[in-house]
């Protein structure tokens, strides 16, 4: 029974934070676990300067700290397929710093490396903390071997190429 109303109240809290999103809870009972299905992002770019990606990450951070102060700012971040090694991570970290700067709590801001896509992406949800972070979605994720790795690079806009 806490499981369910774990699910409707962490529903009824994201739809209230994000009002054009939908939301829906699945309760497992038998694992213990509840899962929120939620369709809409609060933001997402893919290979813009890191002057704009700021400007969104203020966005967040101030959306988060104005309204939904207790909540958690995911990125997840997918490289290109043309990449720097770690470039995921690097970015997740920059991003991190920067929202940290910006007055958003360490603990409020997780970064999950997504893999690789054709291009550089970046994905922020702003979800309630009891709600299950979001996941890489491995239909749209490349295979190693459709990578090409360059080294000694450094991690920077690219221009979309």
């Amino acid at each position: 029974m806490e499981s369910i109303l774990a699910a409707l109240l962490s529903c009824w809290m994201f739809s209230s934070m994000n009002p054009t999103a939908s939301c829906k809870a699945t309760v497992d009972e038998s694992n213990a676990t509840v899962m929120v299905d939620v369709a809409t992002p609060f933001d997402e770019w893919g290979d813009i300067p890191f002057r704009d990606e700021k400007a969104r990450l203020d966005n967040a951070a101030i959306y988060m700290q104005k309204d939904v102060p207790q909540s958690v700012i995911y990125l997840l971040i997918y490289a290109g397929s043309r990449a720097c090694p770690g470039e995921a991570r690097e970015r997740g970290i920059r991003a991190k710093k920067h929202l940290m700067s910006r007055g958003v709590p360490p603990g409020q801001v997780v970064w999950i490396d997504g893999g690789y896509r054709r291009e550089i992406s970046t994905t922020v949800w702003i979800w309630p903390p009891a709600v299950a972070p979001p996941v890489a979605s491995p239909e749209l994720t490349l295979k190693p071997s459709e990578v090409k790795i360059e080294r000694n690079c450094k991690i920077k806009y690219r221009g979309g190429r």
